[in-house]
């Protein structure tokens, strides 16, 4: 009956013979021994019956290929992994395909079984990945609106200062076209420039644009306009975070902005 054997050779130590035959494990052990290049004859380690010749050939090809790592030479059928290893790849590869003469049930069952719990812990790898991922990117874009918030005190703070109304009265005797504009433009910059550091651009490019989306744009805008746009959306963000119960400590005091 066809079979895919497992041999052995004392001269060739650590390394396994795996291949098929149409015959007996048996059969194909005397015929390579007698061959005049083997120093010593083979000894059979263990061998599986096959329903058919084609799904001998069809086992040993999926051996090989899951074996691939041990593979001596890829052009010799040698092995090099225990016996242990060959023994459970050819048995296993040999049920879950059907190719087995004689299937072990409780053999196919502790397989299935195996295949299931692996299957288990994968996914319960991924969801607990996924609801890293979340958790950071949840806890990202919280970091970013409530820098977007303490950027939008800092502002409207500022141009409600006196330092603020100095500079705005310095542009006025100087008559700059666009004052309110530029003051604006300056009183931004400082406060998104507190929380500014080489490992948080990103978060501060990200406030900017949610504090610039919600107060729009600063060109055809009045000051007056862009005041009440600011403590629109400061209200609406400590609306949401009291609702959320979001807290961030880091960010709970509003600094005082840098004279220019």
């Amino acid at each position: 009956m066809p079979c895919v054997y497992i041999f052995s050779n004392p001269t060739i130590p650590g390394l396994l013979k795996i291949g098929y035959t149409s015959r007996s494990a048996g059969d194909r052990c005397r015929e390579l021994s007698a061959q005049t290049g083997v120093a010593s004859p083979y000894s059979v380690v263990w061998f599986i019956e096959t329903t058919t010749i084609e799904s001998a050939q069809d086992l040993e090809l999926r051996v090989h290929s899951s074996l691939n790592q041990h593979r001596y030479n890829r052009a010799r059928e040698f092995f090099d992994c225990s016996e242990a290893i060959a023994k459970d790849t050819v048995e296993r590869i040999a049920h879950i395909t059907g190719a087995a003469a004689s299937p072990n049930l409780a053999l196919i069952a502790q397989i299935r079984e195996d295949e299931q719990a692996q299957q288990r812990a994968a996914q319960i790898e991924i969801n607990n990945r996924l609801a890293e991922e979340k958790a950071i990117i949840d806890n990202n874009i919280s970091l970013t609106r409530n820098i977007a918030l303490s950027a939008a005190k800092e502002t409207l703070k500022f141009i409600e200062s006196e330092e603020f109304i100095r500079s705005k009265k310095y542009f006025i005797l100087q008559r700059h076209s666009e004052f309110e504009r530029e003051l604006l433009h300056r009183s931004r910059y400082i406060a998104f420039k507190k929380f500014t550091t080489n490992e948080n651009i990103r978060t501060i490019m990200d406030a900017q644009g949610i504090l610039d989306f919600h107060t729009q744009s600063f060109h055809n805008t009045s000051l007056a306009e862009h005041k009440k746009r600011l403590s629109n959306f400061i209200k609406e963000e400590q609306d949401k975070n009291h609702k959320q119960n979001i807290i961030h400590p880091q960010l709970s005091t509003v600094l005082l902005p840098e004279k220019f």
